[in-house]
């Protein structure tokens, strides 16, 4: 083989790998525009998310906290409100619930009485249910078995009965709760649309009297 032909095989090997080299930086530019445009679309849907998730968080604040804090006003005279803290955990975000009062906040089950942490509770309940009934078309009915135990002496607990009115009043939410006499029968009568009485002497069969 002459020199030449040497020198021409050399070029055409040359000519064919510059040529893959063009293709293949082609296909590696188009490829990195594609990437471009799915990380452009990426953060548009970040930002998307991020905004309905600020949204939704306001929403809950108002929603729950608004709930919350009618029930304990009606309870009790100085009342604390909700507070919700939104954080980021373990790839998740946690809501942190406080009460607040006098710009003070409180870590519900350390620095509160057992009787606002029960209202508190079922405050939240309430709110929750009637979130539930608006988006995923729950029926509203919620059922409590004697939910106030920490809560002391006839006063509160009749104004805990004539919150569980008003909420359900409010809400459009029918609320069945068993109750053991904290407060007198005729205060149960008076917040009660139906009342219930249910009685048992040692092994007897329980005895049901409609009292209203």
């Amino acid at each position: 083989m002459s020199i030449l032909s040497e020198l021409k095989n050399k070029i055409e090997r040359s000519i064919g790998h510059r040529n893959y080299l063009r293709q293949e930086y082609i296909d590696l530019k188009n490829k990195l525009r594609k990437l471009e445009k799915k990380r452009k679309q990426v953060e548009e849907a970040q930002i998307i998310i991020q905004q309905i998730a600020k949204q939704t968080q306001e929403e809950l604040q108002y929603s729950l906290s608004e709930i919350v804090y009618l029930a304990m006003s009606i309870v009790f005279d100085n009342p604390y409100s909700l507070n919700l803290t939104w954080v980021p955990k373990a790839g998740r975000t946690e809501c942190v619930l406080r009460l607040k009062k006098n710009g003070k906040l409180y870590n519900p089950m350390l620095s509160a009485g057992g009787g606002m942490v029960n209202i508190a509770a079922n405050s939240l309940r309430y709110a929750i249910l009637n979130i539930l009934r608006r988006t995923q078309n729950i029926r509203g009915i919620l059922f409590l078995d004697e939910p106030f135990p920490g809560l002391k002496g006839r006063k509160a607990n009749s104004k805990a009965l004539e919150m569980v009115q008003k909420i359900s009043k409010e809400l459009g939410i029918q609320i069945v709760m068993i109750s053991d006499e904290r407060t007198k029968l005729k205060t149960i009568l008076k917040y009660a649309d139906r009342v219930f009485y249910v009685s048992q002497k040692e092994e007897d069969l329980a005895q049901i009297k409609i009292l209203k």
